[in-house]
């Protein structure tokens, strides 16, 4: 659902930017994913918009920029679980074999979020994680600032 309102719209669609970004271009990830990125014209840009559209829900330069931070970090976290190189194990196959491996040892007893994790796949679900942990963070931060 779209954040209407002190930015929401923007900050959602330039999430959906970078998401966009890192699944088209993965090796993305590893250029602009440290504390030393590019500070060419185009991630200037960027990183300028965020800013803007927070500044506009109300923080000051520096918490938009650190509401700038924990959005990106939020997005380049999630674009870890974007499978980058082809891999012997199906996800299937490794899932199965890790379910199992719990099962023997004990660990799945009073884990029930276990089930719930074997019925997902990053493959077709990873994009229905992103914008579940997306719309959260967005929650709290286009809240604005606390004073």
């Amino acid at each position: 659902m779209p954040r209407s309102g002190r930015g929401g719209e923007v900050v959602e669609r330039l999430a959906g930017d970078e998401w966009t970004l890192y699944r088209r271009h993965p090796w993305l990830l590893a250029v602009l994913a440290t504390d030393r990125p590019p500070a060419g014209p185009a991630v200037l840009a960027m990183v300028d918009r965020v800013v803007v559209a927070f500044t506009s829900a109300g923080y000051d330069p520096a918490e938009a920029f650190r509401a700038y931070l924990a959005f990106s970090g939020y997005i380049q976290g999630m674009a870890l679980l974007i499978r980058r190189d082809p891999v012997d194990t199906t996800y299937h196959a490794w899932w199965s074999a890790t379910r199992s491996r719990l099962e023997r040892t004990g660990r799945t007893r009073e884990r029930q979020w276990l089930a719930a994790a074997g019925q997902t796949r990053p493959d077709t679900d990873l994009d229905t994680w992103f914008q579940f942990g997306l719309g959260r963070l967005l929650d709290g931060l286009l809240q604005g600032p606390a004073r």
